[in-house]
């Protein structure tokens, strides 16, 4: 993408040192950034800045007084020099070595990569799990379960029952017998693990007998690893079937069952939560709008714009940090279960929690 400024908003003449560059806003509606050094012979200069907001530019200016603005693409930066591959939970859709996938499979990949990335991640510290110990873990796994995984699940599946199965019907696309009940299964399931899980904090609480709570806290992992393996086969079943029937209709009706998706996704409760754990799976970091490293993500570039693209700037930019504070304390929640310290300094025996902090954005 390039894009054209006159010399009013220039970086400097050639061979200076670096100067701030003077605010601006180019045809794509670009961000002032900072120059931190310029080189290049006397006919050009240019510097790689980083907008705010947007991927990495390389800024340059000729002897007539233009400046270009290039955007940067993510393989230019990183695969050229590393051979990392993307990191892709799925068992039914293959692993792209460049990040980039279908329409029909980005669909599926986008919710089920960062729902099976939170499941995974509570799976693994389950193991270690003792709130006989560290009474504070039963606390940080029933707010990470009621307040966080449990609603975007749910929203999850709501989507698909109320948007995507009834469309999709109206085009002539029926799911298999093998699909339909699932969600009501996945839902009690949920709702004993909320149950066992409150159990346990209230045995925490009030110091009962570690034979009980051992009972309790076994009966927890137990109907938590179950779900966990459900959920996993259900979303292998959805993947295999819907990523070929969204092939099925025309690309004009799946666009606007997408868009019908993600303008209810806005409206709900969990939706900001859900969305930074998107975001999350897709390695984006909000505190430098760069992306961490491709064995930690499944996609790149592609995948931001899909949901970023058409987010005004300001509430990308001041709205989305302060969703992805709140969706970092949840991280913290479940990962801090995996270890021996209350980070956030949240256990009451009396129940009087306090609000905790996760002031540090990945």
């Amino acid at each position: 993408m390039e894009g054209c400024l006159p010399q009013s908003a220039s970086v400097g003449l050639p061979n200076r040192k670096s100067k701030k560059v003077s605010p601006f806003r180019g045809p794509d509606d670009f961000i002032p950034a900072s120059v931190h050094r310029l080189s290049g012979s006397n006919e050009s200069v240019s510097t790689h800045v980083r907008i705010p907001g947007r991927f990495p530019c390389c800024l340059s200016h000729n002897q007539s007084g233009i400046i270009r603005i290039r955007v940067i693409t993510l393989s230019y930066i990183n695969m050229a020099a590393q051979a990392i591959p993307f990191k892709l939970t799925s068992t039914a859709i293959p692993i792209s070595e460049d990040g980039k996938y279908t329409y029909n499979q980005v669909a599926l990949l986008i919710p089920h990569e960062s729902l099976r990335r939170e499941m995974n991640r509570a799976h693994s510290v389950l193991q270690t799990f003792d709130p006989i110990n560290h009474p504070w873990q039963a606390l940080y796994l029933n707010i990470w379960l009621k307040e966080f995984f449990v609603p975007c699940v749910h929203e999850h599946h709501d989507l698909e029952e109320t948007i995507l199965t009834p469309e999709m019907r109206k085009l002539n696309i029926e799911t298999p017998d093998h699909m339909n009940g699932a969600h009501k299964s996945l839902l009690e399931s949920l709702n004993n693990l909320e149950k066992f899980s409150s159990e346990v904090l209230t045995l925490a609480r009030t110091g009962a007998q570690a034979e009980l709570m051992t009972e309790k806290v076994n009966e927890l992992k137990t109907c938590y690893n179950e779900m966990h393996d459900h959920m996993m086969e259900h979303f292998h079943a959805e993947e295999e079937f819907w990523s070929v029937a969204i092939t099925k209709v025309p690309e004009k009706e799946w666009a606007r069952i997408e868009n019908k998706i993600k303008n209810t996704v806005q409206k709900v409760k969990s939706g900001e939560m859900f969305l930074c754990s998107i975001l999350d799976s897709m390695g984006y970091c909000f505190k430098n709008y760069s992306f961490r490293p491709e064995d930690t993500r499944w996609t790149g570039e592609d995948g931001i714009k899909i949901i970023l693209g058409d987010v005004p700037y300001p509430v990308r930019a001041f709205i989305f940090p302060g969703f992805n504070k709140r969706y970092q304390r949840y991280k913290t929640l479940i990962t801090a279960i995996g270890g021996d310290r209350d980070v956030l300094n949240l256990y009451r025996t009396d129940g009087t929690e306090q609000a905790g902090c996760a002031c540090v954005i990945a």
